[in-house]
């Protein structure tokens, strides 16, 4: 059962997600799991790099004292389509 203080912190990671540029558009496939400051990420990203990003945003969140990153890399979808 999440704590008040676990909502808070929930609502910081949320903003400082949607607050790094480069993650606005990947912010809304992350969900966000906080319990007694380890905050797990959880959906899906288009690249590593994100995933890093997402982390890093994270660990400098007031109240954040672990990271667990199970996000994973969505894989590229083939042009044209057709089965």
């Amino acid at each position: 059962m999440p704590t008040t203080l676990d909502r808070i912190v929930a609502q910081r990671v949320t903003d400082a997600l949607y607050l790094e540029r480069s993650l606005r558009m990947e912010a809304g496939g992350i969900r966000i799991c906080t319990v007694d400051g380890t905050v797990t990420l959880e959906g899906s990203v288009r690249c590593p790099a994100a995933s890093a990003r997402a982390r890093d945003a994270v660990l400098v969140v007031e109240g954040v004292l672990r990271v667990e990153d199970r996000l994973v890399v969505r894989q590229p979808q083939a042009a044209g389509g057709g089965a």
